[in-house]
């Protein structure tokens, strides 16, 4: 059985070599917004410093064929760059019950019942 670690490396070297053959070919437009977006993506798992290369990459692409909207999206990113990082506080998907109704504490008591009758 092939090692994991390996195939995993492999494919992502195969996946590398096939972007960067693709990349040149791409229009300016595909390769500014990828490399915004994967920029963006490395930002958020606290690579900073590819996350910046990335970005001046987009930047420059857009800047050099006049691809204003893409250089305002860009712009205020790449100044907060160090910022994009993963949220210092993450909040609960569990739902919060903030709010205390009578007749909903009734159905929930009888509901209760119910599943400790059976």
């Amino acid at each position: 059985m092939p090692s994991t670690s390996g195939t995993i490396a492999t494919l992502a070297a195969q996946l590398k070599q096939c972007w960067n053959c693709q990349h040149s070919l791409a229009p300016p437009n595909i390769r500014a917004d990828f490399s915004e977006k994967a920029g963006i993506g490395y930002a958020r798992f606290g690579n900073s410093r590819k996350a910046e290369t990335l970005l001046r990459q987009a930047l420059e692409s857009a800047t050099a064929h006049g691809l204003h909207e893409v250089v305002f999206r860009i712009e205020p990113i790449l100044d907060g760059a160090q910022e994009c990082g993963a949220p210092d506080h993450l909040e609960s998907a569990a739902p919060q019950n903030s709010f205390e109704i009578e007749s909903l504490k009734e159905v929930s008591a009888s509901l209760a019942m119910l599943g400790a009758d059976s």
